[in-house]
């Protein structure tokens, strides 16, 4: 029952545009197969962080959390065979890269109960975090406003980011 509590609704949930782009996405959702990580194509880019444009050009696909969107994982620059043609995978992700340039906004699409085709993208960048480093933006979770007569904010702040 929580995905129905109202109280999970923010004021872009009663936006007059949101409404009428989603409400015509969802009633074609209810006899389609429900693969995982599914995201929706209407209702998006509504609230971005600031670096949102540059992950864009990095070519981050992204997925939506309560409006915002969030690199999900970065496009190849050259993208491997994982060898999956026995499963007719390989077409399935051609068609999904394909789809992703028509849009204005490339959306993480999974569509199948396999590998997906993001795999490897996600591998890739495993790998890289581990042997080098890699920057993560975290704008779209909790934001808290801090406020004291003295240095305790500052206080806090260092004892949280240096730990």
């Amino acid at each position: 029952m929580y995905g129905l509590d109202i109280a999970r609704c923010l004021g872009m949930h009663n936006n007059k545009r949101f409404l009428r782009d989603r409400v015509k996405e969802v009633p074609g959702l209810t006899f389609s197969l429900n693969y995982p990580h599914t995201e929706f194509s209407t209702g998006r880019a509504l609230r971005t962080s600031p670096i949102f444009p540059k992950l864009q050009l990095a070519g981050a696909q992204f997925g939506q959390v309560m409006g915002y969107e969030r690199p999900m994982f970065f496009k190849l620059k050259k993208p491997q065979s994982l060898d999956l043609g026995l499963l007719g995978l390989d077409a399935q992700e051609e068609a999904a890269s394909s789809q992703g340039e028509t849009l204005k906004l490339p959306i993480a699409k999974t569509e199948t109960f396999y590998r997906p085709p993001w795999f490897q993208a996600a591998a890739e960048e495993f790998q890289a975090t581990r042997e080098a480093v890699s920057l993560c933006d975290y704008s779209s979770f909790a934001k808290m406003d801090l406020w004291s007569g003295g240095r305790e904010v500052v206080d806090f702040m260092q004892n949280l980011c240096s730990n």
